[in-house]
């Protein structure tokens, strides 16, 4: 099999008439500075319900164009939904509570507010890539210890009391390796915020049919939440969470930091091989127990396939058996070829006693 992919490259890089190949994610891709680089969301994933939703079937910003990306079978089978997204980022470019967009929360009845609420309930994550590599949220790190790493970022959290909290701040941190040819991105990291933003007074901000945004000349200065620099944990908290309340409006903003590193593009997945996740034993024991149920669901439809198969398959057999002896071919020149080769060399034996029996008997007389 790995013969037959190796002629298959050597193929299709013939057919192209160069000298090598690519693959998304195979081969790696200087940015230029000032450079435009993509930031695309695949679908919202969660580790209690293991059901994928399509990221902008939800109350979250959109970009003017929604563009799906092609997706092959394995993504396909997984539920993957890559489409692009509206956050600008660029090579090597530090910008700071950026504007991403407004939403309403809708009525307290309404679906827009519901199905948020249980988004964060059910624990769901944002999954978001950039040159082919999936964002991981920072985790806390213990003191004298290095960071952990968690897949996904997520939507919200519950708090102590009951009441349920919106991330609308992320800290987009971007490494990059520097080459002769440009950057090479070689890990993204996420660090989600709740905050309530607040815009400055006098800013008039209007909004569309859908509860969005329509005006796009504001940034980072109309809202006074901000400081211009990077967010940290002091700034969040002085502002306060932002809660997830019926008929209210919630800001999206985001940081973009670039910082250098030593990794090169070659060992970037390193970091993902130790990735985890805040809810693993969950995980683990409900894709042990979902597994279990289909293969015995599978095996138990098998069973009954082949045991009516194979039920037909000797009433069939026994009637064939049975025909010739039902038919009257008992007699001195009976017919014996629907019978089994020894079955009819026996009812032959039997018969030709049976003669000469009676020709002994008529002798006597």
């Amino acid at each position: 099999m790995a013969r037959n992919l190796l002629r298959c490259l050597a193929a299709a890089s013939a057919a192209a008439g160069v000298s090598g190949f690519y693959l998304p994610g195979i081969a790696p891709h200087d940015y230029a500075p000032g450079e435009r680089v993509w930031l695309k969301v695949n679908s919202l994933t969660s580790s209690k319900t293991q059901v994928p939703y399509e990221y902008y079937k939800f109350n979250f910003c959109k970009p003017k164009r929604i563009i799906d990306n092609k997706e092959n079978f394995a993504e396909f089978m997984a539920g993957d939904r890559i489409q692009n997204s509206p956050y600008q980022v660029f090579t090597m470019e530090d910008t700071y509570c950026n504007l991403l967009c407004a939403v309403k929360t809708g009525s307290e009845k309404g679906h827009k507010y519901k199905q948020m609420k249980a988004l964060v309930e059910d624990a769901y994550h944002h999954n978001w890539l950039m040159d082919s590599l999936p964002a991981a949220s920072v985790a806390d790190a213990e003191e004298g210890g290095l960071a952990s790493y968690a897949k996904g970022v997520p939507v919200g959290y519950v708090g102590p009391t009951g009441k349920v909290f919106v991330y609308n701040h992320v800290q987009l941190i971007v490494k990059y390796h520097e080459t002769d040819a440009g950057a090479r991105i070689v890990g993204l990291y996420a660090e989600p915020y709740s905050v309530r933003h607040k815009f400055a007074a006098g800013v008039d901000y209007a909004y569309g049919p859908s509860g969005r945004k329509v005006n796009k000349d504001l940034g980072a200065a109309a809202i006074k939440t901000c400081t211009g620099y990077p967010m940290t944990k002091t700034d969040a908290t002085f502002a306060g969470p932002q809660e997830l309340t019926p008929d209210a409006q919630i800001i999206y903003t985001y940081d973009v930091v670039w910082e250098p590193s030593e990794v090169a593009w070659a060992s970037r997945w390193d970091i993902y091989l130790n990735t985890g996740d805040q809810t693993v034993e969950n995980v683990h024991w409900f894709s042990i127990v979902n597994a279990v149920i289909i293969v015995l669901t599978l095996g138990a439809i098998l069973a009954v396939i082949l045991a009516r198969s194979l039920r037909a398959d000797l009433t069939r057999y026994n009637k064939e058996e049975l025909a010739p002896l039902a038919g009257g071919g008992g007699g001195g020149g009976g017919n014996f070829s629907g019978l089994s080769a020894t079955a009819a060399a026996n009812a032959a034996t039997n018969a030709a006693s049976g003669t000469a029996a009676s020709g002994l008997d008529s002798s006597v007389w």
